[in-house]
């Protein structure tokens, strides 16, 4: 006889069971756009499975410091909700600066998984941060993707889990405004923890206001992260950003944007420990403070100096007058180790006002190879007030124990700004071209033929993606060759008058890569068996290679398609040739751009001094070396 009690509960975990199959998951996108740069989408979303919801679409248009939200509904009998989302950055002048996937996978069953891919990975103005998404949840799941602006170290890792007693890590923030005008707040968030209270809408002028971080209770990061901005009016901005991980140093930043910087300070202070660390951020300065320049006073200058006593190559990737004019720092200029720069920042000529009066400005130093780190640096001399220099080294620089200082003398004119940069170890920088090699191309090594259900320790998956979604056809840069692959391989094909049967063979790799037409064929292996072991590299798309006039330089980039990095040391043997004949064959080493990566990671080099190639059309050959697989390819710019 079957036991009742048993029969009633098989059929309630039948009813749960049904319950949970039947039940679309939903999820909630967050994407901030917190860089300098403007955000637009590109296509529509990629949707392998589920839907948008119909009450908000994904941002089209994201401007500077802005952020908007979107909701997701997955099938109900199928595999949830999965896709990915493109843009593109552009900067004012409507000039493209990076291409920007984010992926997200809601399955009804399974952890909840959310990834993103920069193209280039090492802008020097973007840093980029990890995406967050609870690993389990179904209702309202919230996924959340952002960009920041060079100036603040991302997150840092979990220091290893809580303390033998686990206790949650909280700040009390102290904000004060010593400044004689109000100011209000433009936006606020987290990525690990939140407030415990609403943050006051306003600070009025020698007002300071409080308020407390707390790390979320059962999150999976532990600690708290966060920031608010402030609108100083005019299009300026006050950001303070804060970071308390468990078993880690705490650290705290401020930051003020837009010529403000030239009248305001911001200073932050962070506590150690653990629970309700004190950490104090004071702005200072502005239209209401110091004495009021006069008019027909003398004119103010400012010699700035650059000293590198590093190991590391230092480039000027940004430098600017915030009051007057600044000459003397270009972007693109080198300073080698031991070296110097110097730039003269001065007021403009017939200027009158506190508002014109004097000079300020800034420059962003890259410390050795692009995306390991950067050196801000910030001046202000007002006609007849205080001068003041300061500096802040941020991301993860090569080498150890950097250290900085910052000098400014006194007066209005012939003032001297000296910035030092000590400390660190290592290479690093652009490789400019040695002395002249030997031009003689190894026979090229085939691509594999790659179908849907691929997928490896290699990269060559990740290769194909990046070339589908270069030319047209964004997908997930997953490494898996899966349904959505295989969906833009058959639009590719079609588009270009191949057999669209989703396999790619030697006729589609030919089209990607840009090469000359060739007969189908395929690498007559058997489906699903090739793996590359060992280090093999491809070059870029040439539509992706950056040739930069100002600076005379251009960057060429190569894919790792092998399940090893590529060697230290190894070198690329680059051929160039100018509109009069002028010719040089030279070796340049290739850098990864974001060590610790493995499947697809990007390596780059930099030819440089291009100028000495006269004006008119020249050409640039280069090939990889036979081990790497001896790819070829070649870009042709006008040189100014």
């Amino acid at each position: 006889m079957v036991d009742p009690e048993t029969v009633i509960r098989t059929a309630e975990e039948v009813f749960e069971i049904l319950k949970d199959i039947t039940s679309a998951p939903t999820g909630v996108i967050t994407i901030k756009n917190h860089t300098e740069f403007k955000m637009t989408m590109v296509g529509t979303p990629i949707l392998t499975d589920g839907e948008v919801a119909s009450t908000a679409r994904p941002p089209q248009v994201l401007q500077p410091m802005e952020e908007d939200s979107f909701g997701i509904v997955g099938d109900s009998f199928v595999e949830g909700a999965e896709g990915a989302i493109n843009y593109v950055l552009s900067d004012a002048q409507g000039l493209k600066q990076a291409d920007w996937q984010i992926s997200f996978d809601l399955p009804v069953r399974g952890d909840n998984k959310a990834s993103e891919n920069l193209t280039p990975s090492n802008h020097p103005r973007i840093i980029r941060l990890a995406p967050t998404v609870p690993p389990s949840g179904t209702d309202d799941v919230p996924f959340v993707y952002m960009l920041d602006r060079v100036g603040f170290a991302p997150p840092k890792p979990n220091g290893g889990g809580g303390t033998a007693t686990d206790v949650p890590t909280s700040c009390v923030i102290t904000v004060k405004n010593e400044t004689q005008q109000q100011i209000t707040l433009h936006e606020q968030g987290h990525t690990r923890g939140g407030f415990t209270a609403t943050v006051p809408p306003h600070i009025d002028p020698d007002e300071e206001i409080q308020i407390s971080s707390v790390e979320t209770a059962g999150a999976n990061e532990e600690g708290t992260t966060g920031f608010v901005t402030y609108d100083l009016g005019g299009g300026n901005f006050w950001r303070i950003d804060w970071d308390n991980p468990e078993n880690a140093q705490n650290t705290a930043h401020s930051q003020v944007t837009g010529s403000a910087m030239a009248t305001f300070r911001g200073l932050a202070q962070a506590g150690q420990g653990e629970e309700n660390v004190p950490v104090t951020f004071t702005l200072s300065g502005g239209s209401g403070t110091g004495p009021t320049p006069q008019p027909g006073g003398t004119a103010t200058k400012t010699v700035v100096q650059i000293v590198n006593a590093t190991q590391q190559e230092l480039m000027v990737v940004a430098a600017a007058a915030m009051r007057g004019q600044l000459e003397g720092l270009e972007n693109g200029l080198l300073i080698a180790p031991g070296g110097t720069a110097e730039g003269e920042s001065t007021e403009t000529p017939g200027a009158t006002g506190a508002d014109q009066q004097g000079n300020a400005g800034f420059a962003t130093i890259q410390i050795g190879e692009a995306g390991h780190g950067f050196w801000q640096l910030q001046w202000n001399n007002p006609e007849g007030g205080t001068n003041s220099a300061t500096s802040d080294v941020s991301g993860e620089p090569e080498g150890s124990n950097f250290t900085k200082q910052e000098v400014i003398s006194d007066g209005d004119a012939e003032v001297r700004a000296v910035f030092t940069l000590l400390g660190g170890g290592g290479g690093g920088g652009t490789t400019p071209p040695q002395q002249q090699a030997t031009w003689a191309p190894p026979a090229e090594e085939g691509e594999p033929t790659l179908r849907r259900g691929d997928k490896s320790s290699d990269g060559w998956v990740e290769y194909l993606q990046v070339l589908l979604s270069e030319n047209g056809h964004p997908v997930s840069i997953d490494g898996d060759f899966g349904p959505g692959t295989e969906a833009a391989v058959r639009r590719y094909q079609q588009g270009q008058d191949i057999q669209p049967d989703g396999v790619v063979g030697n006729q589609t790799w030919a089209a990607l890569r840009g090469h000359r037409n060739v007969p189908a064929s395929t690498d007559e292996r058997p489906a699903h068996t090739f793996h590359e072991g060992g280090a093999e590299a491809r070059w870029a798309e040439e539509g992706y290679f950056q040739h930069d006039p100002p600076t005379h330089t251009l960057r060429l980039v190569a894919y790792s398609v092998g399940d090893t990095p590529i060697p230290a040391g190894t070198k690329a043997t680059v051929r160039i040739t100018g509109a009069e004949g002028k010719m040089e064959v030279v070796e340049i080493e290739l850098r990864d751009d974001v060590p610790g990566t493995l499947q697809g990671e990007t390596y780059s080099m930099m030819v440089t001094d291009l100028e000495r190639f006269g004006p008119g059309s020249v050409t640039v050959e280069a090939y990889l070396p036979a081990e790497l697989g001896g790819d070829y390819t070649t870009f042709q710019f006008e040189n100014e």
